[in-house]
């Protein structure tokens, strides 16, 4: 059933998209943490990664937590400059701008479009009105911390994302939400600098 309400203003947004990560992965031995001196973006599907993180993850409303692996997040990013990417030539741009990222650190960087083209071309249409505001700050790529915020996206042990409607839970299930989250907040060094946006 819907209501309408005369005379009120409303957006049609009720959903609430939280991304916070704590910076200081930059001067550490990436290749080290990596394994090898190759870092693969593209290893798995959204569907794979949601499959092997649905029993680690703390609530449903949490996309991403310090259980989600560095190689998930890697993926996560891959898939999600795809979805975002405002024209081809934003997608090569940001993809040339990680690999510098990396190169520099003895890593080479593979985005493995050829092994998922089936899956882009069954699940992903190219529209110029891609992108959220989350998505956009996390891929400015000439932003001075682009650098900093692709590090530690993929490596900080300090990360949590989460995204619910607000209309579709009640206010107990809110505040159980926010127990959680704050829980997980709790565990970020004080006074982490770092990067956090909010949008709704």
């Amino acid at each position: 059933m819907k209501k309408i309400r005369t005379g009120l203003f409303e957006t049609n947004s009720s959903t609430m998209h939280s991304l916070t990560f704590a910076y200081g992965m930059e001067k550490e031995d990436l290749k080290k943490i990596i394994g090898s001196d190759t870092l693969k973006f593209g290893t798995r599907n959204p569907d794979e990664i949601d499959k092997s993180n649905e029993k680690t993850r703390k609530n449903w409303a949490t996309d991403i937590d310090k259980s989600v692996s560095w190689q998930d997040r890697a993926d996560i990013l891959f898939w999600r400059l795809l979805e975002y990417s405002h024209s081809v030539g934003f997608f090569i741009i940001v993809q040339q701008k990680i690999k510098e990222i990396f190169e520099k650190r003895g890593i080479k960087v593979e985005f493995l479009i050829e092994p998922n083209i089936k899956y882009i071309i069954n699940n992903y249409e190219y529209s110029s009105d891609n992108g959220d505001s989350i998505s956009d700050k996390l891929f400015s790529y000439d932003s001075p911390e682009f650098e900093e915020k692709i590090i530690n996206f993929i490596f900080s042990p300090h990360i949590l994302e989460y995204s619910y409607e607000d209309d579709c839970i009640s206010d107990e299930g809110y505040k159980e939400l926010q127990k959680d989250f704050n829980e997980l907040m709790s565990e970020f060094p004080e006074n982490a600098v770092g990067f956090q946006v909010i949008d709704r």
